[in-house]
């Protein structure tokens, strides 16, 4: 369990393809808590990222600040806030080629164009309320990095669907590419499902 206020410099320094990975738990009493990504030779006014999901208004703000002014805030997102109290989460912050991509618990969630060159952030900084176990780094080939299996045993999803006379026929194509074609052993009829488990690369285009 990581002490928070967590205030320590990266190890490496961001760039494309770099994500920080963040495994912790928001509490039941939070009203808030911050991720901020802290510019190089600056105090902690200077913020490239500030990342702050706010329970209160049930939203997730994006900004920065320099010289004690704040920028412009954001917070459109496909969904308001997938934070929840009391429940752990694992949030990837993503270094994409112009922006900062979010997943949270391996799904997309937002994104924030970059303000300030990925050169100049040389600090991590947490602020509470939140319990945070673990934090790593890595270069990455494909976004969201975490899938299901990663997750805490917490975050582990349940069957979306159980059919107790058909039953179900399972097909695992890892390692394969699309496109991909498929018999269907049974002709599809009403309360029949077809379920893809699988994740998006990298900056797709379609």
């Amino acid at each position: 369990l990581q002490t928070v206020p967590f205030n320590k410099t990266l190890k490496d320094c961001l760039e494309t393809g770099l994500s920080i990975i963040i495994q912790g738990r928001v509490p039941d009493n939070s009203r808030s808590f911050a991720v901020n990504l802290v510019i190089s030779g600056h105090d902690d006014d200077d913020i490239a990222l500030h990342f702050n999901p706010r329970f209160d208004v049930n939203y997730c703000v994006r900004n920065s600040c320099r010289n004690k002014v704040w920028g412009e805030e954001e917070k459109a997102a496909y969904v308001s806030n997938p934070f929840k109290l009391g429940e752990n989460f694992v949030l990837e912050i993503f270094c994409a080629p112009s922006e900062f991509m979010f997943a949270v618990n391996g799904t997309h969630f937002c994104s924030f164009p970059y303000r300030y060159p990925l050169y100049t952030i040389t600090r991590l900084q947490i602020l509470p309320r939140v319990d945070i176990f673990k934090i790593q780094t890595k270069l990455l080939h494909s976004y969201p990095a975490t899938t299901q299996d990663d997750l805490v045993a917490q975050l582990k999803d349940q069957p979306l669907y159980h059919h107790h006379v058909l039953g179900y026929e399972k097909v695992d194509v890892s390692g394969k590419n699309p496109p991909l074609l498929f018999q269907l052993s049974n002709k599809l009829a009403v309360g029949n499902m077809i379920e893809i488990d699988g994740r998006v690369k990298l900056l797709p285009h379609t």
